[in-house]
């Protein structure tokens, strides 16, 4: 799948309010991510629906979906900066250990380079997330709708509940306010 440079983009955001808003980058300047370390705001989302779903089951650990799961729809016109990254220049942004990736991110985000940066999905890897910088100056331009419950089906409740049964005690990342 090719870079998505011009254009509209149309991404979304799967996760779970707490104390904030999903639009607000505050889940990952608590805790970090895998494009950004804590204390650096950031706002992620994918290309996809699907792709926003199975980025935040990767941090269920096998529970079954929460029922207060929220989504919103960002919309990203032409005029808003965008970079993609290259994974030739990001060596392990594939592993489950985040510290180059997260040395990545920060830079890109104290550049200023882009409202946006484009990367690929480490769970779907022919699939795009995207990484939000909320202090860049086109993020004006940037508009996102109402936070709406989320559907699923009764079949993916079910795929997490055979796998919480094996691993009972062990708490989600959401559970330790990792992924909200």
């Amino acid at each position: 799948m090719a870079y998505p440079l011009s254009g509209r983009l149309a991404a979304h955001r799967v996760g779970i309010p707490k104390e904030y808003p999903l639009y607000s980058g505050m889940g990952a300047q608590l805790y970090g991510a895998r494009w950004n370390s804590p204390g650096q705001p950031a706002i992620y989302a994918s290309l996809s629906y699907g792709t926003a779903l199975l980025e935040l089951s990767v941090h269920l650990n096998g529970m079954p979906i929460p029922s207060t799961l929220r989504r919103i729809e960002i919309d990203i016109p032409p005029r808003v900066s965008r970079h993609p990254l290259s994974v030739n220049t990001a060596p392990g942004w594939q592993s489950q250990t985040t510290k180059s990736t997260q040395s990545i991110g920060d830079n890109w985000l104290a550049s200023q380079q882009s409202a946006v940066l484009i990367v690929p999905s480490v769970i779907a890897p022919l699939d795009w997330n995207i990484v939000i910088n909320p202090l860049h100056p086109d993020v004006r331009y940037i508009s996102y709708g109402a936070e709406m419950p989320v559907v699923t089906d009764p079949r993916l409740q079910a795929i997490g509940t055979a796998t919480a049964k094996s691993n009972p005690k062990k708490k989600t990342n959401l559970q330790k306010g990792r992924a909200s």
